[in-house]
């Protein structure tokens, strides 16, 4: 999604000369850095840092003769030339990995700023391709499914490795002490598009050959639609700018905040029982003038199973006989704009309550005596703790409170299901109780926030 005018080749990028203080942002799409790396990109170039981004896919959508991707290319360039507060002029010349065609571009205005396109086809947002780029992806390269990735324009291929090997070059040869990427801790399936995880994956395997002390920070893609507002004032404006100034060049998306949709979910994950009904909810979608919306419903992975209506807010569905996991994403519309879609992960499994099939044990019970079972203790150190896997909820601060009235803090529990070992001092005690003190500005579900 940035840019490109005037071309005119001036040799090899990586022959210019690098300071320290410099950033190369790896991403998948041309507004993958305007969307979800800003307001932090516009910082470094108003900052004068030295900043590179790199983009791995064409972002062709398949279609790769209509010149939308290149129309894409050319708003990436628009949009840095506006950070940059200088003429969209650049001069192009070639990344200069051997064997291997990749067009660079150098801002004329301010040579710090440069763009680089490997051109891959877009992957689809669950990795399975489009037909006129021969159902080819990043995530199917990845995943071994396919041997080797072409541009779409055919001058160039990829194996899994000469990837690795190109993204590492890349990094070696701009020596940046900051690499930015997108998530490359979550798997397939976490809400967000294949070609997003996938292109943080790669980056982060190619940062391991990179030598140079960097840090290496991913940005978190379309789930952050279900996260509370982070960014406001100036620097809100700022990066609306950038993007619109790249809109301008993408029929696809948006051109100003009047016609830009959301599509969100109450849920972006849920567990159900098996034959159970479920109720998908899109209802939290909004239209930022309040006008109405279209919804669109496109079940993605799992059993096929037969939704009530496509095409209604909340349609439901009965969950299959065995386990599954299904996936489904939500676009909504209004006229020609749609938003990027939505995604929601259903787990359906065996649901059983065994809560009222526990019981106290010990090694002998003599109730005349005093000897009960409830007298027999074992002795703890450690509590493990589970937010539950959705980023609409989250506990971001606690207190475990024993029997004889200590307590312990707890900080924010890791917003994706993981185990939060709380450990402490050795201690025996009949009952522990753990009382949330905080909560993500974004719950509403305060009973399931925890478990």
């Amino acid at each position: 999604m940035r840019a490109s005018f005037l071309l005119a080749a001036i040799g090899f990028l990586d022959q210019l000369p690098c300071s320290a203080a410099q950033t190369l942002n790896i991403v998948a799409h041309q507004d993958d850095d305007l969307l979800f790396l800003s307001p932090d990109i516009l910082h470094e170039v108003q900052a004068g840092r030295r900043v590179r981004t790199v983009f791995l896919t064409a972002g062709d959508a398949g279609e790769v003769s209509t010149g939308y991707w290149e129309q894409r290319q050319a708003g990436s360039q628009a949009a840095y030339a506006q950070m940059a507060d200088v003429s969209d002029i650049w001069t192009q010349s070639d990344a200069g990995i051997d064997g291997k065609n990749i067009p660079a571009f150098t801002l004329a205005g301010n040579p710090d700023i440069s763009l680089v396109f490997l051109q891959l086809p877009d992957g689809n947002g669950v990795g399975d391709g489009f037909p006129n780029t021969g159902s080819a992806s990043l995530q199917k390269l990845w995943q071994s499914e396919i041997s080797s990735i072409q541009t779409v324009n055919g001058s160039t291929s990829y194996t899994n490795d000469e990837l690795i090997d190109t993204l590492a070059s890349l990094m070696s040869d701009f020596s940046p002490d900051r690499i930015n990427t997108q998530d490359y801790t979550h798997e397939y399936g976490g809400g967000d598009h294949s070609d997003h995880y996938t292109t943080a994956y790669y980056v982060q395997q190619a940062a391991e050959r990179y030598s140079t002390t960097h840090t290496l920070t991913g940005y978190t893609g379309y789930p952050i639609q279900s996260m509370a507002q982070n960014v406001f004032g100036d620097d809100l404006q700022a990066k609306q700018s950038a993007f619109f100034t790249y809109a301008a060049h993408d029929s696809k998306v948006c051109h100003d905040v009047a016609s830009c949709v959301n599509a969100r979910l109450l849920d972006n994950r849920r567990t159900v029982g098996l034959e159970e009904k479920v109720v998908l909810d899109g209802t939290e979608s909004r239209h930022p003038n309040g006008d109405s919306l279209t919804d669109q419903w496109t079940q993605i992975r799992g059993a096929d199973v037969a939704l009530s209506d496509a095409t209604a807010a909340h349609p439901s569905f009965t969950s299959p006989k065995s386990s599954e996991t299904l996936g489904f994403c939500l676009v909504v519309g209004s006229g020609k704009t749609r938003s990027t879609p939505a995604e929601v992960t259903v787990v359906t499994t065996h649901l059983q309550n065994v809560a009222r099939n526990a019981t106290a044990i010990a090694s002998s019970h003599d109730a005349d005596h005093g000897q009960t079972a409830g007298k027999a203790l074992d002795s703890i150190s450690e509590v493990y703790l589970y937010d539950r896997p959705n980023v609409n909820e989250q506990v971001t601060g606690g207190i475990l409170q024993f029997d004889d009235d200590s307590t312990i803090p707890v900080g924010a529990l890791d917003n994706y299901g993981k185990l939060n070992r709380i450990p402490f001092r050795e201690r025996t005690t009949r009952s522990l109780f753990f009382m949330v003190t905080s909560l993500s500005p974004s719950t509403r579900n305060v009973g399931l926030a925890e478990r």
